[in-house]
């Protein structure tokens, strides 16, 4: 005690409303910034998890219009149609089998040519997917690819001239519906050697798809027959 009976401030002494006021004050604060603290680690989680999702979940496939030219290289493709017959010139199909043709614009924007067509336009059947996994078969790649002007087999085409070409895919009877998916593949340039460079293109992704009508080919004896 100081002389006089008041208390020193010590263990002992009582504590002033404002001190009161101020603990209060302090704890709250506290809580506070721990509650904070909680509410940013969740939206920090939730952010993250959505990030992983995104990342694991595949972008659609951007879809190709019906007499639209293809993003896709060397090989940019316009789809105008496609056909089911019995009859392809002098070919026929296996028994069993009709043909499908899907006629095409397609041009090599490349500077040589790139004997890589077949890979350039593949043919979803039974629900084959962009892996080919869905039900167990790949798409199919065409039996063979026709110039329509003089009916040329090729596998290669002229750099920067637009040729109008058949794939004929060979197909069961009947696997085919009123409308076909086509997958429209993208290469990637590759180039190795150091003093003598090769390059060369791989077919890598799954670029676009065309969802297709499909017509029946008229008869070869008219309607009557």
């Amino acid at each position: 005690f100081e002389r006089g009976g008041r208390m020193t401030e010590g263990d002992g002494a009582p504590r002033s409303t404002v001190d009161r006021a101020i603990d209060v004050v302090a704890r709250r604060s506290i809580l506070l910034a721990v509650a904070a603290a909680v509410v940013v680690a969740l939206a920090a989680t939730a952010l993250l998890g959505g990030f992983a999702e995104a990342e694991e979940r595949p972008d659609p496939v951007p879809s190709l219009a019906l007499g639209e030219w293809s993003a896709t290289q060397p090989y940019s493709l316009r789809i105008l149609g496609a056909t089911r017959t019995d009859v392809f010139g002098y070919a026929e199909p296996d028994d069993g089998n009709e043909f499908l043709l899907v006629e095409v614009d397609a041009m090599n924007t490349w500077d040589r040519e790139v004997s890589r067509l077949r890979d350039a336009l593949l043919l979803e059947l039974d629900g084959s997917g962009s892996d080919g996994q869905e039900d167990g078969r790949e798409p199919l790649e065409a039996d063979r690819m026709v110039i329509v002007a003089d009916e040329t087999i090729t596998s290669a085409l002229t750099p920067r001239v637009p040729t109008r070409m058949v794939f004929l895919f060979e197909v069961p009877r009947g696997a085919v519906g009123d409308a076909v998916t086509l997958q429209l593949i993208g290469f990637t340039l590759f180039t190795e050697g150091r003093l003598i460079t090769e390059d060369y293109w791989s077919a890598s992704v799954l670029a676009q798809r065309a969802s297709v009508p499909v017509v029946d080919a008229p008869h070869p004896g008219g309607d009557d027959a």
